[in-house]
């Protein structure tokens, strides 16, 4: 099943958001507060348009492009929120994440009016900075603050302006709370500083598009100041309703409602996707076009018979013989890797550079494959309407009849029978084809993602519980053990044990973990540890009682609204199996057990079995998921 990107957009967007620097509350002259009216403070609670709690009055964003030479960029944003109850004083909570080098906020201000008319402004002691995320290169920062006086029955507003180094284009007009009106200026770049012939051939790649996605809203565009003389667009929408979260779906940037101008392309999404594949090969040519440090590899594995023998070959090959730059963390910049011979001799190469040397190789041994693009449905999806690039990552495609079977050496752990989970059952767009430019990717069965754990338990006289708990796992559960172990500390392992088995013993404490497999992805993984927790056994008189416990309790349900309005999505198919076997001390037998509980459709099996084997109590479950994608509609 392929997940459609039509509704959704690109996650770079979100980033291109709030983009700041340093936050300055001080005034400008060129801002002025919007009066506040008696319309303003009648908005009441209304369930049938979903207004409760608080409600967005209007949000106004100007989005400046007109200095795009210069890397100058401008855009403010205006929001006014009417607080309905109590409950809806949340909405004073504000962040705002940033991009620390070469942007800058040049004002904010922000203001509560009480019923009363008493004015409550943002105060620059108010405002507290702080570190969200620093990789290499990057720093990404966030400013926020609590306007302070709200209550139960108020307005709230704000505004910030910033400058950017690129255009910030995404209006994401629907959020947690309704919005009455909306309003999106775009004063986009009509060629200042360049001359009229080179605007011209610069607007046959850089034209002002603009997309409307998930919006079920009213739209009007007005061309100002004429339709004919057009220098900026102004787009207005109202009475958008809030967006509601659900459980195991598209991330909710996929679903919301929204605007996005961009520049690009004059045709057709089609005319610029047949560019872009036509482009990708090129890009394989530039870094292994010329390699001449893969020869011997290359000899070697053309004497192998089968295709399938040298891909998993030169898969195999390509993991073990370089580092792989993107999981590790550097204190010093390493050199940069500029082609195939280059990671060669330097020994590493990054996540997409390990893909594009796997991919060399297969065509040099005279294998139809091709480099392939995809964005993380975990984070967003495609949008096959928007003329721009939007991808998070690469693959390798290999021609399997119609279709492409696709492989990704370069993410560490990953066995070459399956791609990352998140790029699973979206659209690839895949180079060098001809015709047909998007392929689908293929969700991994359940078969291939099993966990199979046993915990076996001695009970002594006095019902004291201790034992030791093995895992077995493959595929994407595997996966994810493995990048603990290779990234974080002996603590950390401890931790993701604990996690794994919080369903089962939420109290219980590990010991002595070893791990077998780590480094051999084609073999299942093992993890063996020793586990106690509080004993769940109870004696009454003669007889002793198991207490219900995590291993045996019901599990909530987090499908419990009468209305779906999104696909049901879960990471991945899988097929988990697990044993609990006390041991109970000599001269016990069991009295009385649970009935068992299976429950299977097409979407899977669930159940809990109980047996007495050998003088051994043991609880078994079963869980398989076998798809993750359902449509609920």
């Amino acid at each position: 099943m392929l997940i459609s990107g039509a509704r959704a957009i690109s996650l770079i967007a979100a980033f291109l958001i709030l983009f700041i620097c340093d936050i300055s509350v001080a005034g400008k002259k060129d801002f002025k507060w919007d009066p506040i009216t008696d319309s303003d403070w009648s908005v009441s609670e209304d369930p049938s348009r979903e207004i409760v709690d608080a409600v967005m009055i209007f949000e106004k964003i100007t989005v400046d492009d007109t200095r795009l030479l210069k890397d100058k960029h401008y855009i403010s944003y205006y929001r006014r929120i009417r607080i309905l109850s109590p409950d809806g004083r949340d909405q004073a909570d504000v962040q705002i994440s940033y991009v620390r080098k070469g942007y800058k906020i040049e004002e904010i201000r922000g203001r509560v009016i009480l019923r009363n008319g008493q004015i409550v402004e943002l105060e620059n002691t108010q405002i507290i900075e702080g570190r969200l995320i620093k990789t290499r290169g990057t720093e990404i920062k966030q400013k926020s603050f609590s306007l302070a006086g709200v209550t139960g029955d108020c307005i709230m507003e704000y505004y910030f302006k910033l400058k950017l180094k690129s255009s910030s284009g995404i209006w994401q007009f629907q959020r947690s709370i309704a919005l009455l009106h909306g309003e999106y200026l775009w004063l986009f770049f009509r060629g200042r500083g360049m001359s009229d012939n080179s605007y011209a051939n610069f607007r046959k790649d850089w034209a002002p598009n603009y997309l409307w996605l998930n919006n079920d809203s009213k739209i009007t565009i007005t061309k100002l100041p004429s339709v004919t003389a057009t220098e900026e667009i102004l787009f207005t929408i109202d009475s958008v309703l809030p967006l509601k979260s659900e459980p195991y779906s598209l991330p909710d940037i996929a679903r919301q409602a929204q605007l996005r101008c961009y520049y690009g392309a004059a045709g057709t999404s089609g005319s610029y996707w047949v560019d872009q594949i036509n482009e990708i090969p090129e890009w394989l040519e530039e870094f292994f076009g010329k390699a001449k440090r893969y020869k011997e590899l290359i000899d070697r594995l053309k004497r192998l018979k089968t295709n399938e023998e040298k891909i998993q070959e030169a898969y195999d090959w390509v993991q073990s013989t370089f580092r792989n730059t993107t999981y590790e963390t550097f204190e010093k910049k390493i050199k940069k890797i500029k082609n195939a011979d280059a990671a060669m001799k330097k020994g590493y190469a990054s996540r997409g550079q390990l893909n594009y040397i796997f991919c060399g190789i297969l065509r040099e041994l005279g294998i139809d494959a091709q480099l392939a693009y995809v964005v993380d449905r975990d984070e967003n999806l495609l949008v096959a309407e928007a003329k721009y690039w939007q991808f998070d990552r690469n693959l390798v495609g290999v021609a399997d009849g119609l279709e492409f079977k696709f492989y990704s050496p370069g993410d560490m752990y990953l066995p070459s029978n399956q791609i990352p989970w998140y790029t699973e059952g979206i659209s690839a767009l895949v180079g060098g084809t001809i015709g047909q430019q998007f392929y689908s990717t293929k969700f991994s069965s359940s078969k291939s993602n099993k966990i199979n754990r046993l915990i076996s338990l001695d009970v002594d006289d006095d019902l004291l519980v201790s034992g030791t708990c093995s895992e077995r796992l493959i595929g994407h559960p595997a996966r994810r053990v493995r990048l603990y172990q290779n990234e974080e500390s002996v603590e950390v392992t401890y931790e993701s044990l604990e996690e794994r088995l919080e369903d089962l013993f939420s109290n219980a404490e590990f010991d002595s973990i070893m791990t077998e497999n780590v480094d051999s992805v084609s073999k299942p993984l093992l993890v063996t540890s020793k586990v106690s927790f509080e004993s769940p056994l109870q004696m009454v008189g003669s007889r002793i009682f198991l207490r219900p416990i995590e291993y045996m309790s019901e599990s909530s349900n987090p499908f419990e609204s009468e209305k779906r309005e999104s696909i049901i999505l879960f990471r991945y198919a899988f097929d988990k199996t697990e044993a609990l076997n006390f041991a109970l001390p000599e001269g016990w037998e069991t009295e009385a057990l649970p009935g068992d509980t299976i429950f299977e459709n097409v979407v899977g099996i669930c159940g809990v079995t109980f047996n007495v084997i050998g003088g051994k109590l043991t609880i078994q479950r079963k869980f398989e998921l076998r798809t993750p994608f359902l449509n609920a509609r």
